[in-house]
């Protein structure tokens, strides 16, 4: 659930502030979500790193 809700918002985050600056709302939508994506799981993966670390 709580993934799904950080998608829409960085989707509509993302979309807004393209809008904003006369860009088109799906690209600025998906540059965004891609952005969150990928930042969400490198931390996934350093919490895996430090977890395996710690035990």
């Amino acid at each position: 659930m709580a993934l799904g809700l950080s998608a829409l918002a960085a989707v509509i985050g993302g979309g807004l502030v393209a809008r904003l600056t006369n860009r088109p709302f799906w690209r600025g939508a998906a540059r965004q979500l891609i952005l969150g994506a990928a930042a969400a799981g490198i931390t996934y993966l350093i919490g895996l790193a430090v977890g395996g670390m710690a035990a």
